[in-house]
């Protein structure tokens, strides 16, 4: 792969001969803008290269895996309580489950978080995978999470349905995840479908890598933006 990059004002252009799969790929232009601001309806997935096989099921699939609850990270996920003290045992019971018939998909609204590079893609040698999300199918339900020092039922919120409540739940966590500003679907299905709309490359990518993911890019989503991290606009 021949590589010639220009700089102009604010703009990095790159030039890429490349050989895919065999077959010698023209030259193509690829704008990498300043990192900016996100459009307000793109989220954003980090993830790690060091399994291609996920990768290449996102961008050829235009799908993004949704998991069980109980793969989740925080293990304090779907505890509850009222303000005053524990919740009733028949609203536990009903939150345990329901919280079980649940798959979630876990986004976030932040690209520039130094934390979520660090744990999620790989320490910065990683991508975040903006994405734009379609149509909700029958019964999904997606929103942002809401932070609180405790994750809990308020006397009011417990007099709706169980199965009402036992879903408020799941979108509601502890103060000491909300570095993380996530944006949550919850399907009954094993994926949720995208439109991938921008990929930023992590500080410290590889020389390699960054260019098959700009290869992948062009071939599986064209019309994507691929934009390389600053190290000033991480936070």
């Amino acid at each position: 792969m021949r590589v010639r990059e220009e700089k102009a004002n604010k703009y990095a252009t790159i030039r890429i001969d490349a050989v895919w799969a065999g077959r010698l790929i023209p030259s193509q232009i690829l704008k990498q803008t300043e990192y900016g601001m996100p459009s307000t309806h793109t989220y954003f997935k980090y993830r790690s290269l060091e399994n291609w096989q996920y990768l290449l099921d996102i961008f050829l699939n235009k799908r993004l895996y949704a998991a069980p609850f109980a793969s989740l990270n925080d293990p304090m996920e779907g505890e509850s309580y009222y303000v005053m003290g524990q919740a009733r045992g028949v609203v536990r019971s009903a939150i345990a489950a329901q919280r079980h018939q649940w798959n979630i998909c876990s986004l976030t609204h932040d690209v520039k978080n130094l934390l979520m590079w660090g744990y999620y893609a790989n320490g910065g040698r990683g991508i975040a995978i903006g994405v734009e999300l379609g149509r909700l199918k029958n019964g999904d339900i997606r929103k942002s999470v809401d932070y609180d020092s405790q994750v809990y039922v308020m006397p009011d919120e417990a007099k709706r349905s169980l199965d009402e409540v036992a879903t408020t739940i799941l979108f509601r966590k502890q103060f000491e995840w909300q570095h993380e500003g996530e944006f949550r679907v919850l399907t009954r299905g094993q994926y949720i479908a995208v439109k991938i709309v921008e990929v930023h490359l992590g500080l410290r990518i590889s020389d390699a890598d960054h260019k098959l993911v700009v290869e992948l890019v062009k071939l599986a989503a064209p019309t994507a933006r691929v934009l390389r991290v600053s190290r000033g606009a991480l936070k």
